[in-house]
């Protein structure tokens, strides 16, 4: 058919989400499964097999209008999926807010801080200053970030009374953002680096080097980014409402996580990124769940235990810890945070803990975290994900219109309602511009009119 739009593989699953879940019966049983390729993606050959099956079922009714693109471009530059995590990560800290003790959290950045101030007093003197918004070095970018982060807390311009937010709420989310600065200045100080545990930034380790030449992370140039005003994963340019909880009214005042980094396609861990096709990528592996893990471990040697006495409380700190990351900067995506458990040393180190035995780490991915005992917060992401889906489609078939001259007779055929009738998304082709009131500006990365020839498809082949 003439006229299709290349679309990722995550925005294929999610028109196949949004068609069974108008259904009833035994096809609405294939949601599960669908729901956990969606965060997920393919992780073993079962998930490769069921992914393949999907497509290939609904190639001339549901996606009848698309070609699903696998290479490394495509599934990056997917706005749906940085969308859908962005408002996974909100909707998740409202829950795991509430299953998290206060007095837990301010323990173990006291402990940090404790650590830092005995061993680097000029290191805590100047994360002090951040910790409550100030940045004391102009031309240091994690400065800036941390600082920023707490300043609109402390503002009320984020996690507000008017989101559903408590000030004991504020209060949690500020201390498990101190965790995160104060773990990352204590891996990065000379002086408290080499007493943590899991120092695996070698070539050589058994993490296969991906945080050192494997990692694939490429800073870009200054002048290669933009001001964005976008939370979380969404870059600059994605369209994005004035009334989302993903817009910031104020301008970043740094460069953003999300903006920073492209990738090396030859690098082991973008490979491995890329072959599970619904991932984007945004700073490689994780760095800071490494550094706060050392942290952890550390202080479960030394008889303290936050956070790791149980595998329910240590399950509930990682996906407020990972959703508070991504959420705001869109530092690292979910795929590259939650990874970093299953790395073998890490797995090694976790599981010698007698508080962690039969925790099967081997086992986390994003769905055991964010989908198992969060379904509520997973619930209300992909509804939203799906309109923005479905707007963001719509929005590609005008830039054809625009660019060709002609009515597209087919996009008639797209039921834009399958997400149970939602009246937020409206039928017409033309109101599409309701995804951004600020700028309207199509996905030109997703209608690409290179030849195929030069980004060939990649099809999965379950062995």
């Amino acid at each position: 058919m003439p006229n299709k739009i290349k679309i990722s593989p995550a925005q294929a699953i999610l028109k196949i989400i949004a068609h069974y879940k108008n259904l009833t019966g035994a096809e609405s049983n294939y949601l599960n499964t669908l729901y956990r390729l969606y965060l997920d993606g393919c992780v073993n050959p079962d998930s490769h097999h069921h992914l393949n099956n999907f497509l290939h079922h609904h190639k001339d009714t549901v996606l009848k209008l698309f070609d699903i693109e696998f290479t490394p471009q495509v599934i990056d530059s997917d706005p749906t999926k940085r969308y859908f995590e962005t408002h996974l990560a909100f909707e998740s800290i409202k829950k795991a807010t509430k299953q998290i003790p206060l007095d837990r959290l301010q323990y173990f950045s006291d402990e940090l801080s404790k650590m830092l101030s005995q061993l680097d007093p000029d290191n805590y003197l100047t994360s002090e200053k951040v910790c409550k918004g100030e940045i004391p070095n102009q031309n240091d970018e994690l400065h800036k970030e941390y600082a920023d982060y707490f300043k609109r807390i402390a503002e009320h311009k984020l996690y507000t009374q008017g989101q559903g937010f408590s000030d004991q709420d504020r209060e949690k989310i500020k201390s498990i953002i101190t965790c995160s600065f104060l773990s990352v200045q204590c891996a990065k100080s000379s002086r408290v680096n080499p007493i943590l545990p899991l120092n695996i930034y070698g070539d050589n380790t058994v993490a296969h080097g991906f945080f050192a030449k494997e990692r694939g992370k490429i800073i870009k140039n200054k002048g290669d980014y933009g001001v964005s005003q976008h939370y979380g994963m969404i870059k600059a340019h994605m369209p994005l409402s004035r009334d989302d909880i993903a817009f910031s009214e104020r301008p970043f005042n740094f460069l953003k996580s999300s903006e920073q980094a492209k990738y090396d396609e030859k690098a082991l861990w973008v490979k491995n990124n890329f072959h599970q096709a619904v991932h984007p990528f945004s700073n490689s592996i994780s760095g800071t769940m490494l550094c706060l893990l050392r942290a952890l471990c550390f202080f479960q040697d030394a008889k303290i235990y936050p956070f790791t006495e149980s595998p329910d409380a240590f399950n509930n700190f990682i996906k407020l810890f990972s959703s508070v990351v991504v959420y705001f900067s869109g530092g690292h995506s979910l795929h590259e945070l939650i990874s970093v458990l299953r790395l073998p040393e890490v797995i090694n180190e976790l599981q010698d803990k007698p508080s962690l035995k039969g925790f099967d780490l081997n086992g986390v991915f994003i769905s055991s975290i964010f989908l198992n005992n969060n379904e509520q917060a997973f619930e209300q992401a992909l509804q939203k994900a799906i309109v923005y889906n479905n707007h963001c489609i719509l929005k590609n078939f005008l830039n054809i219109e625009v660019r060709t001259g002609k009515l597209l007779k087919q996009v008639g055929n797209l039921n834009i309602h399958d997400n149970r009738g939602d009246k937020a998304t409206d039928t017409s082709l033309y109101n599409c511009s309701v995804v951004s009131k600020k700028r309207i500006r199509p996905n030109d990365e997703q209608i690409s009119e290179q030849s195929e020839s030069k980004k060939p498809k990649i099809a999965f082949s379950p062995k």
